[in-house]
Formats: structure tokens, C-alpha cells, sequence
């Protein structure tokens, strides 16, 4: 092989992303050219593999070549690139020598996993930081939508530069964002991108197509975050037209407009532009069948995923997810059991098929095997103990949850006080709210109010249960006043049912389902009342 057909081999691994050319092409290098020494080389297919999703074949390579610095520092991003942080970390211990940019690399390792603490703490060990080190741990705050934390480091580093203001940017809330950019000394298209797609992110298309015009020179990621603008709005008719004038289109550009096909439900059509398209990557083939999925198509899902030249974690759990809104529990199984590595993702989505079918005891074993848990892995199993009347054993897993995870979502908190209201725990539940609501600065929803008011109604504190209904900072709908007329039925409290029922009316004086269920508690325990409270 000369020297120009080495580099186009090695020029064709850098844009490889199935495993099968992967390997034809590392076969080709090493029969016509066996590069035992050419570590510059190696080092590319220790790259591809890893981007391939194949960290056994990228190890087995790196443990036989002479290693330089960056075959070290490829290895620790082959693993971080496909979440075996464990293992990244290993490799970085095992470095004969450390250097900025090694710190650097398990740091980016950890922003890209969004491991909040590692980060933080490798961070604090580095004898020494660049612009580069700063930006990475701000770019784990914005990950981990930590805004307070993400706005108060900026403010320390020593230097910005249009990273920085670029990751902030895209870190913030739209007010903040919008702020922020206005803040800027200068602009380059990258932080006018992030502007426009903070809007998108908010179905805000006007504001973001003025952007986008301001943008000097847009380039196609410009028009593609436009695009997705269009497309996450639900704008599809608009994101089409925006689609025939582009000036030029790749990949990417096709993927978003078949994907808001998809979501509308025109799963033909999407179809129609996956036939069309001029190539077909791994993420086309993906949103394929994510629209199938969607639209709850099982043949059609297994079609396409049985078509797809290479299977990654992604078309796995969506197909996982299809055959557990079917009912397909074997095949599922099968599956899963297929998967070389199990990521926290497919194994969520194989606990969630369990518990969907009851089987509680394989949802906890398989949970408790799991290497790395998400909030996601606890809320499945706090789901399932809740719906199963497993009271006890959800706010156990709650009680380890505070103490491991050590955060949690609004599912977390609904699914917590659900526990309570059922098991009667109304103690706990108020203390559970308080603390996550105050301590945790969770921001409660209206169904979180209603959770409450469902659980002192079931435990018969009607008059509290009616005072937060009064005074939860949401406007009451009917539905509320009537959960808690059914909690003054279960209680006979009649003059509770009275004061309730008038609510009722005030909100719908035609409301007469309230009078049926009043007197049908009247009737149950006869005595002598007055309705001229309850008239309207």
C-alpha cells in the first residue's frame, strides 16, 4: 500500500460509524500494510472502534501497540464516548504521565455523563487548569441544569472566551439566555445558533427566525437548528417550505424534517423521505423507526430494525419500548439478553417491561445488578411498588434513594406521596413534600398539590385537605372539589360536604353530578340536615 492509500484508509475510519467497515477497513490497513509500529495509525482504529460502539476490539488493539500520549488519552474517550466511566477512569490512573489535557480528557468524560460530583472533585485535584478546564466543568453545571451553580462559576473563572459565553448560553432559562447573549462583547455563529435554538428549545419560532436573520453568514448547522425550530413547534408545513430553500442540505437536514413527520403521525410520509434521502446513517435509520414505534406499528418496527446494518443502544431500547407497549414480554427478553453492553437506558427500559408485567421480584434483582443507576432506574421501581401496594417497600427504596441518588424529579415526588396517601402516612408525606419542595428547591405541580389534598382527604384531615385546596397557588378545578367530596362521603362529614358541594357550584352551577354524590352521603347516614348551605 503507498502512502496516499494509507491515508485514505485512515481518512475513511474517521467518517466510519457501523462495525462491519470497521473492521474491513482496520483488515485492509493491517494485511496490505501490518502497522505493528505505525502507533499513529493504530491510534485512528483505536478511535473508529470506539466511535463503533466496540470498546473490547479498541482495548485489545491499545494493550498491543507501543503506546504514545494520545493512545492513552483515545482510550480514556473511547470508554467515556460509550459511558464506561469506570473504566475511563482506570485507564487514567494507569497513565505514566499526567498533563493538562489528560486531566482534561476524563474531565470531559465526566461533563459528558453528566457525573455533577466526579467532576466537580477532579476539577478541584488539578495542579493545573486552562481556559479548556474551566469551560468543561461549566459545561457539566449546564448539562446538569444546574443554572445558579453554572452562573456563579462563570463569574470565578479567570478568562472567558466564546465558549464560555456560548456554553452559559445555552445553559440558561430563555429570559436568562436572552440576557446573557445581549451581555456578549462579540458574536460568531456558533452563539447565534445557540440563541436561535434556545428559542426553538421553546417553540419561541419568531423570535428565533429574527436570530437566525441576523446571523452575518449562517452556515447549515444555522439552518438546521431553524429547521428544528420549525419541527419541534409543530410547525411541519413551515419546516418544510424552510426545507425547499435551503441552500444546502445534508443529513441532518432530511433526519429533523422526517422526524416531524413522524411525530404528526404521517408515518408514510416520513417513509416517503427516508426513501428519498441521498444516504442513510445510523440516526435516519433510528428516527425510522421511532416513527414506526410512535405510531405503535410492531411489524413495521421489527421490519426496519431487522433491516438496519448496524444496531446501536438507541434503536435497542426503542425496539425494547415497542414490545413493551405490545405486550411482548419474550421477545423483549430475547433481546435484551442480545445486548453486548447494557446500558443504564436498556436496562431501564427491560425493568420497565417487567414491572408493566408484574414481575416485581426480576425489576428489583435486575435493578440491584445494575452498575449505575439514573433517576429514571428508581422511579421505575418506586412506580412499581406503588401500583403493586407495596407502600412499605417504595418509601424504603425512597429512604435509600436520599441517601445514593441524591436527587430526584417531579415523577419522584408524585410518585413518593402517592405511597403515603395510599399507605395513610400523612406525616411522612408532609414531610416528604416540605423537604423536597424547601431543602431541594423542587418546584411543585398542580398534580403534586392534588396528590396531597387526595392523601389528608383519604386519612380524613377534611379540613386541612379543604384549606390547601383553597390556598394551593393553582386556580381549583371542579375535579379537585369533587376528589374531596368524595373523601367527605367516605367520612360521612356532611357539613364538610356541604361547604365542598357550594364550591362546586360556584365554579358550575349546572354541575349536578356534585348533588348526586351529596345526597347519596346523606342517604347512607339519614339525619336531619339542612341543604340551604349547599342551594345555590
Amino acid at each position: 500500500m503507498t502512502y496516499g492509500e494509507r491515508n485514505a484508509c485512515l481518512a475513511a475510519m474517521e467518517s466510519c460509524h457501523d462495525l462491519a467497515t470497521a473492521q474491513e477497513l482496520h483488515f485492509r490497513l493491517q494485511r496490505l500494510m501490518r502497522p505493528r509500529g505505525d502507533v499513529y495509525a493504530l491510534n485512528k482504529v483505536i478511535d473508529m472502534y470506539g466511535r463503533c460502539g466496540n470498546t473490547e476490539i479498541a482495548r485489545w488493539i491499545f494493550d498491543g501497540i507501543h503506546k504514545d500520549s494520545f493512545s492513552w488519552v483515545l482510550m480514556l474517550c473511547t470508554y467515556a464516548r460509550n459511558g464506561q466511566l469506570q473504566e475511563a477512569r482506570r485507564i487514567f490512573e494507569q497513565m505514566p504521565e499526567y498533563d493538562v489535557v489528560s486531566w482534561n480528557s476524563l474531565l470531559a468524560a465526566y461533563a459528558q455523563n453528566g457525573h455533577l460530583d466526579d467532576a466537580r472533585r477532579l476539577f478541584e485535584a488539578m495542579p493545573e487548569r486552562s481556559l479548556v478546564s474551566w469551560n468543561l466543568m461549566l459545561s457539566v453545571y449546564a448539562l446538569n441544569e444546574s443554572l445558579d451553580e453554572a452562573k456563579r462559576f462563570f463569574d470565578e473563572m479567570p478568562a472567558w472566551n466564546l465558549v464560555s459565553w456560548t456554553t452559559l448560553l445555552a445553559s440558561n432559562a430563555l429570559h436568562f439566555s436572552q440576557k446573557i447573549f445581549d451581555q456578549m462583547p462579540e458574536y460568531d455563529v456558533v452563539s447565534y445558533n445557540a440563541m436561535v435554538d434556545a428559542f426553538g428549545q421553546r417553540q419561541k419560532v419568531l423570535e428565533a427566525k429574527d436570530v437566525f436573520d441576523r446571523i452575518p453568514e449562517p452556515n447549515l448547522v444555522s439552518w438546521n437548528t431553524l429547521l428544528a425550530a420549525h419541527a419541534q413547534s409543530g410547525h411541519t408545513k413551515d419546516a418544510a417550505d424552510l426545507f425547499k430553500i435551503m441552500p444546502q442540505k445534508n443529513i441532518v437536514s432530511w433526519t429533523i424534517l422526517m422526524v416531524a413527520y413522524g411525530n404528526t403521525g404521517d408515518v408514510e410520509y416520513a417513509r416517503f423521505l427516508f426513501l428519498l434521502m441521498p444516504e442513510w446513517n445510523l440516526m435516519t435509520w433510528n428516527a425510522l423507526l421511532a416513527a414506526y414505534s410512535q405510531g405503535g406499528y410492531l411489524e413495521e418496527s421489527k421490519a426496519v430494525f431487522d433491516s438496519m446494518p448496524f444496531q446501536d443502544s438507541v434503536c435497542r431500547t426503542t425496539m425494547l419500548a415497542v414490545y413493551s407497549r405490545q405486550g411482548c414480554l419474550g421477545e423483549a427478553q430475547a433481546l435484551y439478553n442480545s445486548i453486548p453492553l447494557k446500558s443504564v437506558v436498556s436496562s431501564n427500559a427491560i425493568m420497565s417491561v417487567y414491572t408493566q408485567f408484574g414481575h416485581i421480584v426480576a425489576a428489583k434483582n435486575l435493578f440491584d445488578r445494575m452498575p449505575c443507576l439514573s433517576i429514571f432506574s428508581w422511579n421505575v421501581m418506586l412506580a412499581a411498588y406503588t401500583h403493586s401496594s407495596r407502600f412499605t417497600s417504595a418509601l424504603e427504596l425512597f429512604d435509600s434513594m436520599k441517601i445514593i441518588e441524591k436527587s430526584f424529579d417531579s415523577s419522584t415526588l408524585l410518585l413518593v406521596l402517592m405511597a403515603c396517601s395510599r399507605a395513610g402516612k400523612v406525616y411522612s408525606g408532609r414531610c416528604i413534600f416540605v423537604s423536597l419542595t424547601q431543602d431541594f428547591g423542587m418546584k411543585a405541580t398542580k398534580q403534586h398539590f392534588c396528590c396531597l389534598v387526595d392523601m389528608l382527604g383519604r386519612a380524613g384531615h377534611l379540613e386541612d385537605a379543604e384549606s390547601l385546596v383553597s390556598s394551593m397557588p393553582f386556580v381549583p378545578e371542579a375535579s379537585d372539589w369533587t376528589c374531596l367530596l368524595g373523601a367527605c362521603k367516605s367520612h360521612s362529614a356532611m357539613e364538610n360536604g356541604a361547604r365542598v358541594t357550594q364550591k362546586l357550584v360556584e365554579l358550575d352551577p349546572k354541575y349536578g353530578a356534585s348533588y348526586v354524590l351529596l345526597a347519596n352521603t346523606f342517604s347512607a347516614h339519614p339525619r336531619k340536615t339542612s341543604f340551604a348551605g349547599a342551594a345555590p
